[in-house]
């Protein structure tokens, strides 16, 4: 994967600092097919193993967020990033409501694996 594109791992990305690490999906088989899209980029697998992070699609604080379950969006809403301390989100799903969430990454509480990358 080429640096910036989403999935690439944060430490081919020095430069980017601003983005959504999407915690591993605990519970849920691989072959469930759930991907996420930020912004207009390609979508992502959520991986049950490990966090997945995805940089800022474009100068824009807000863009749209979906979760497709089997080529499908189930879930939709936007995020700013302008909100968050870091600009950096975790999105994380919450299996007792059954619903996504995001929170800052520094607030995650572990969930997102994603070492934040700085920019230069």
């Amino acid at each position: 994967m080429a640096k910036g594109e989403p999935g690439t791992p944060p430490s081919a990305q020095a430069t980017l600092s601003d983005g959504v690490c999407i915690a591993p999906l605990e519970g849920v088989e691989k072959s469930q097919g759930v991907e996420v899209e930020v912004g207009l980029t390609k979508a992502v697998e959520i991986s049950s193993s490990k966090s997945i992070w995805v940089p800022r699609p474009g100068k824009s604080a807000r863009y749209v967020i979906r979760i497709k379950t089997n080529g499908s969006v189930s879930k939709t809403f936007w995020a700013d990033l302008d909100k968050y301390p870091r600009k950096a989100v975790c999105l994380w799903f919450a299996p007792t409501f059954k619903n996504w969430a995001l929170t800052s990454v520094e607030s995650s509480g572990g969930k997102c694996g994603c070492a934040l990358p700085t920019r230069e």
